[in-house]
């Protein structure tokens, strides 16, 4: 499986359709409301379901998928809360299954801002950080 053909770019939802009834005025394009609460693709971590089996993979892929999990907490309660409590379970149920090695944590630093921490547990059990993640807030001219 091509995962690359599998991951959406958008970090955010983004409207499913745009139409247009004429050129100009009251007639300009009209975008379509989307109900958060409704169980709606768009608003899915991957367009189909996908399987990290190994440790190049998960550092390849999951960055992406996770920065994408970061800007959904930002604007969906309920998901940060679930995010939060269990980020492995959470992303299953989003269709991303992890290796049976690898644990996520979610730290909150001193600005509140949550980080996402990838470890990875070895044989002897010790855990190895892959990656980590944090929203930042930039702005420019």
């Amino acid at each position: 499986m091509d995962l690359r053909r599998n991951i959406s770019r958008a970090l955010v939802p983004a409207l499913r359709r745009i139409t247009h009834r004429g050129q100009y005025g009251a007639s300009a394009p009209r975008a379509e409301i989307l109900d958060a609460d409704a169980p709606d693709q768009t608003m899915n971590l991957v367009d189909a379901e996908v399987y990290l089996r190994n440790r190049p993979q998960v550092e390849r892929y999951l960055p992406d998928i996770l920065g994408r999990a970061l800007a959904r907490a930002w604007i969906d309660q309920t998901f940060r809360g679930r995010f939060t409590l269990d980020p492995v379970e959470t992303l299953r149920d989003y269709d991303v299954h992890l290796p049976d090695s690898i644990d996520i944590e979610i730290e909150t630093t001193e600005t509140m801002r949550p980080r996402v921490v990838v470890y990875e547990r070895g044989k002897t059990g010790r855990r190895t950080r892959l990656l980590y993640l944090q929203l930042a807030m930039m702005a420019g001219r």
